[in-house]
């Protein structure tokens, strides 16, 4: 067991305040709603808690023999969680990061799919091991800049975003580098848990600067989603009549993406069209309305080379999936 400490101001550089600590609980205890991708009659969704999957996930690498070094939470809702930014509340979209010793990506595959069979079992869901894979929403492997292994589980109410890697998680800048450690938590409980360590690959005095003067003023969660939800926002008839918020939101987007690779574009728009315009299946029509907006509103901010060739490489990639019903191959990676 750690050793206990009180918090006060000062310990808000190295763990999760005593008044905070209610956000894990209930973050924890969420309901999550692991379903298919794809939607019949015979495939049904899994029930649980995130802290019953975890935990769960955590015993069959144990049983994988693959060791893990740290169990940690990312992205914006780390900033729910200890800003208590409810306004801007994001537990519908979590990231977790686990750190492990070896680079056995095959055999992490195996023990996340050991534990959505052994889910289905409990839940006395007729899934054969061939089966399972279905209930990953998203499978990749990432090569560069260092291997990582990736899987999404949820529903369009929820998606865990699971990055598995023998390095730490990347953070493209300082607001987006705060972790909170949950490997004890998850493994004892969080009454049992002493303390609950914040980490960062900055300076943490700079991240909360960060957070609190470039963020907790923003209307959305992530500049990305301001600028995207704009888009859709035209998409469905709405439109601002002051030229100035469309370059405003236009700059947004170019902001978040114009230092990334043009890989990470493709991923952040594939996921917003797949959380905004799939139900049972896609509104294309509604999806190239969007993608055509969304390529006017990046070229009002005279920038147009740098992202419109990227969404013309999207439209051509749902044109072919609209018309043979067949995913891309960096989508079907795990499957073969």
């Amino acid at each position: 067991m750690m050793e206990r400490r009180e918090s006060n101001e000062d310990d808000f550089e190295s763990i999760v305040k005593l008044d905070r600590i209610s956000f894990i609980q209930e973050l924890m205890e969420m309901e999550l709603t692991i379903s298919p991708n794809v939607v019949t009659d015979s495939y049904k969704s899994i029930t649980t808690t995130l802290e019953s999957f975890l935990k769960l996930l955590l015993e069959m690498f144990k049983k994988f023999e693959i060791e893990l070094t740290n169990v940690q939470l990312i992205g914006s809702t780390v900033r729910t969680i200890l800003f208590g930014d409810l306004d801007n509340n994001d537990t519908f979209d979590i990231d977790l990061a686990i750190k492990i010793k070896c680079d056995r990506f095959d055999d992490v595959l195996r023990a996340e799919e050991a534990t959505l069979l052994d889910l289905c079992k409990q839940q006395k869901i007729n899934a054969s091991s061939q089966e399972v894979p279905l209930y990953f929403l998203n499978k990749a492997l990432v090569s560069e800049p260092f291997p990582w292994a990736l899987i999404s589980v949820g529903s369009l109410d929820c998606v865990v975003d699971i990055k598995v890697s023998p390095f730490d998680a990347l953070c493209d800048f300082s607001v987006n580098s705060l972790r909170i450690e949950l490997k004890q938590v998850i493994e004892q409980s969080l009454e049992s848990t002493a303390i609950i360590p914040i980490t960062s690959s900055y300076s943490v005095p700079l991240v909360v600067n960060d957070i609190q003067n470039k963020v907790l003023h923003w209307k959305d969660n992530t500049i990305r989603r301001i600028g995207l939800r704009y888009v859709l926002m035209k998409v469905k008839g709405f439109n601002l009549e002051n030229s100035k918020d469309v370059i405003l939101f236009g700059e947004n987007i170019l902001n978040e993406f114009f230092d990334k690779p043009s890989e990470y574009f493709q991923t952040e728009l594939f996921k917003f069209i797949q959380r905004h315009f799939f139900k049972n299946q896609f509104d294309f029509t509604s999806i190239y309305k969007f993608l055509n907006i969304l390529n006017e509103t990046i070229i009002a901010v005279k920038n147009p080379s740098l992202l419109s060739s990227e969404v013309d490489k999207i439209k051509k990639m749902l044109e072919i999936f609209e018309k043979t019903g067949r995913r891309s191959k960096r989508e079907r990676y795990f499957e073969e």
